[in-house]
């Protein structure tokens, strides 16, 4: 399975007072948003961090995230053979 980053991370599908569902989704997040967010959660929680970094905080978050997606996409593909 690939992962897209554009893809929303929690799709949900809203339902009628009986349970049906409707037509409209509910997209929220794009995945790589809420993968660099928790990452730079964790950033802003460590006080070795530094204050006053956000703009670096945030560069450093979408690049592990899309380090980490490209990770998960790679293993995905069929390993190479030693022939």
């Amino acid at each position: 399975m690939t992962i897209n980053p554009n893809e929303p991370a929690y799709p949900s599908q809203n339902l009628d007072r009986v349970g049906n569902p409707c037509e409209n989704l509910n997209y929220g997040m794009p995945v790589r948003a809420e993968i660099a967010s928790r990452i730079m959660a964790g950033l802003a929680s460590n006080p070795e961090f530094g204050e006053g970094m956000p703009i670096e905080a945030a560069r450093i978050s979408a690049v592990w995230a899309d380090t980490l997606l490209a990770e998960l996409n790679k293993s995905d593909e069929p390993e190479a053979k030693n022939t």
